[in-house]
């Protein structure tokens, strides 16, 4: 639902677009009424283009269970793309954080 509305104009707020691994062009499409079939949607001219982020992960193997089994582990990959940044990777440090949260939740809550 949109955030503020004009006679001409609809403004949507708190949007979020995650980055993937590389830059992502997004289209926006709009309906004015009913809109549960494909040909009342309608393609507004532009794009929306996310840069990819500046960091990836992997992990191996991919798919990582919550409870691992005593002689089960996984390894977990950081990269970046070449020249990005100048951070020496030895001194990188990672934490695994439940979707719950995010990076910037104190540590103490975990």
């Amino acid at each position: 639902k949109p955030s503020i509305t004009g006679m001409d104009f609809a403004t949507w707020g708190g949007l979020r677009v995650s980055a993937g691994s590389s830059a992502t062009q997004y289209t926006v499409c709009y309906c004015p009424g009913r809109c549960a079939t494909p040909q009342h949607w309608t393609e507004v001219p532009g794009a929306i283009t996310v840069p990819g982020a500046g960091l990836t992960f992997s992990t191996l193997p991919a798919m990582v269970y919550r409870h691992l089994g005593d002689a089960d582990t996984f390894k977990l990959t950081v990269a970046r793309p070449p020249f990005s940044s100048y951070s020496d990777p030895m001194f990188w440090t990672v934490r695994l954080v439940s979707a719950m949260f995010n990076c910037t939740t104190d540590p103490a809550l975990l």
